[in-house]
């Protein structure tokens, strides 16, 4: 039965049917299969590409921003550029307008100066004083008309009268020559020396340089003075540091005693002044060369190596003194060295000036000053030390005029640089420092100057007495008790002035003042065709523009139809194929806004020999 059904099943036509549409039923089944596989691969392949191509896109995306960050990092970086160029214009801007305050300020006071002066000229215009002098000036005119044959006549008259005068002058300088005094002076001085003298030095030679600070209620500037001091480039166990403290109140010794334990302080008992307390840290010092600084100065690091060198270039070198700055305008210049003008007063070169490098030449001059001055310990054992009957002021230059006459050489090193406040301890142009100044003007010259540049000096302090005391009524007490000062003090200043004018003197009093001549009346300036005015540095642009400018401008004025040469030649250090400057006078004209006419540059081989140059340039 189970056959039978089995071969029923098997020829049934419902089952065959059944059969061919499973088949074709697993046909499409297939082909849709194929068709899903065909399609999946093409989608695969299609998003495949489309990943490659976001991943393109991406990766471009990020370059563009990593080039547009580092634009933007660029952009920043040039922002914070201006911004500091902002900056920087704005500071600029401060300090224009700050100098432009200053400007004003500075006008203002020159406009109060010049209303000052005006009512002054008035009050001298109405006084008696003025009245009387313009009738002495009416009589002379009435009878010695100028340019009238009387006015010849009157002074023939006057050198005969003088003649015995000048004769009388000479006669000094002619006895020294014949009778070789010199050698008779050089025997006092040691003898003097020997016996008495000026200063008892208490220790040997055992450094290089002593650094004398004296100090009075200085404590506010001790500190950055001092510590200036450490910081120089001399070998520190070559000097030595010492305070001379003139009984200070404000605890300076104490100060100076537990900061700076290696520097050597020294007290006094009581004020003794510049002098004193100077000559005081003198007498105990040892070394051979002695400097003395202000305590109101801060110095640079090379200041002490440049005062050395100097110092030890030259034999006939006495003293060598630093360029002074004002410390509260480092640009502006204190002191460049000293002089004394024709009219007694102590001067101070190139004071006030804005420092352009204008006086940058390692120099002779007549005096430096006091604030920061090296002293051979030599010189101090041959004329003394610092005059203590100055108590301050003028003893620098007291000092220094000695040392002139006395032969030696004094040298400005503008290379040792110091900056310093001025007058700190006394205040300038207190009654004090007036009374000191005035003073010590006087003694100075009753000390050491010719007898008839003394009566100058004397008739022209009368003169200010009767201007300042008696028609304006200003400084009356001071000039009293400058008077009795002086008047005590004569004494014992003519027993110096003996002991200098004829012992300690070496050269003539024109030499040691270093006095230009003055150009004689009788020489008409239209006479004069040329100047030479020689200058071997001058092309190499050292920062004398400035003074060559002014002198050939002051030449212009005095010779306005003299063709002027400006004389260089060639050295090792200079060709004059590599000078650039062939408008070199053109830009001295517009750099400093000065007529600098009729000038020409020249390069010369000459010998320099004074006599050769003196037939070359037909002088």
């Amino acid at each position: 039965m189970n056959k039978q059904t089995l071969d029923e099943r098997q020829n049934d036509p419902d089952l065959d049917s059944l059969q061919k549409a499973l088949q074709q039923l697993l046909e499409q089944i297939s082909k849709r299969d194929q068709k899903i596989a065909r399609i999946t691969a093409e989608n695969t392949v299609v998003l495949r590409e489309f990943a490659e191509k976001e991943r393109s896109m991406l990766s471009e995306r990020e370059v563009s921003i990593n080039r547009v960050q580092a634009q933007l990092m660029g952009k920043e970086s040039q922002l914070a550029e201006v911004q500091a160029r902002l900056s920087g214009k704005e500071s600029q801007l401060a300090e224009v307008q700050a100098r432009l305050s200053g400007k004003e300020s500075q006008l203002a006071e020159v406009q109060a100066q010049l209303a000052e002066k005006e009512s002054q000229l008035h009050e001298i215009v109405i006084s008696k004083a003025w009245k009387i002098a313009l009738l002495f000036r009416q009589i002379r005119v009435f009878l010695a008309p100028p340019r009238d044959r009387r006015e010849w006549l009157l002074k023939r008259a006057a050198n005969v009268i003088l003649w015995p005068v000048r004769k009388i002058r000479r006669f000094p300088a002619q006895i020294r020559g014949l009778f070789k005094v010199e050698r008779l002076q050089k025997f006092l001085l040691k003898s003097r020396n020997q016996v008495r003298p000026e200063i008892r030095l208490l220790n040997g030679v055992s450094r290089k340089v002593s650094i004398i600070i004296p100090n009075f209620n200085g404590k506010k500037y001790l500190g950055d003075c001092i510590d200036s001091l450490y910081r120089l480039d001399f070998p520190r166990e070559e000097y030595e540091i010492i305070v001379v403290d003139n009984a200070s109140s404000d605890g300076s010794g104490e100060f100076v005693s537990s900061t700076y334990p290696d520097v050597l302080l020294i007290t006094a008992k009581r004020n003794l002044g510049f002098a004193s307390g100077c000559n005081l840290g003198i007498k105990n010092s040892s070394a051979e060369y002695i400097i003395l600084l202000n305590n109101d100065t801060v110095v640079e690091t090379d200041w002490l190596t440049e005062l050395v060198a100097v110092a030890d270039n030259n034999n006939e070198v006495a003293i060598v003194g630093s360029k002074l700055l004002f410390k509260h305008n480092p640009n502006e210049i204190q002191n460049a060295a000293s002089f004394l003008t024709d009219r007694g007063d102590g001067g101070d070169i190139g004071t006030h000036q804005p420092d352009e490098g204008q006086y940058d030449t390692t120099r002779e001059v007549m005096a430096v000053c006091g604030a920061s001055m090296l002293i051979k310990r030599t010189l101090i054992e041959e004329i003394g030390a610092l005059d203590e009957d100055f108590f301050a002021y003028y003893e620098d230059m007291d000092l220094c005029y000695r040392t002139r006459l006395y032969g030696k050489k004094i040298i400005f090193a503008p290379k040792s640089v110091v900056y310093h406040v001025h007058a700190a301890t006394s205040g300038e142009w207190s009654p004090f420092f007036t009374f000191l100044v005035l003073r010590n003007k006087l003694l100075i010259h009753l000390k050491n100057s010719r007898a008839d540049f003394l009566l100058k000096v004397l008739f022209l302090y009368a003169g200010q007495i009767v201007y300042e005391g008696l028609i304006r009524g200003v400084n009356r007490k001071t000039h009293l008790k400058v008077l009795a000062s002086f008047g005590m003090k004569i004494p014992k200043f003519l027993a110096k002035r003996l002991y200098i004018r004829f012992i300690v003197k070496r050269k003539s009093d024109g030499a040691a003042l270093l006095r230009l001549a003055r150009v004689k009346p009788r020489v008409a300036a239209s006479s004069v065709k040329k100047v030479c005015v020689y200058n071997a540095y001058l092309p190499t642009m050292g920062g004398g523009e400035n003074l060559t400018a002014h002198t050939i401008a002051y030449i212009n004025r005095i010779f306005p139809s003299a063709a002027i040469d400006i004389l260089c030649h060639e050295t090792d250090a200079f060709d004059e194929s590599k000078f650039v400057g062939k408008e070199f006078v053109q830009m001295l004209e517009g750099a400093f806004d000065l007529p600098v006419k009729n000038t020409t540059v020249r390069y010369e081989n000459f010998n320099l020999n004074k006599k050769v140059l003196l037939a070359e340039f037909g002088a």
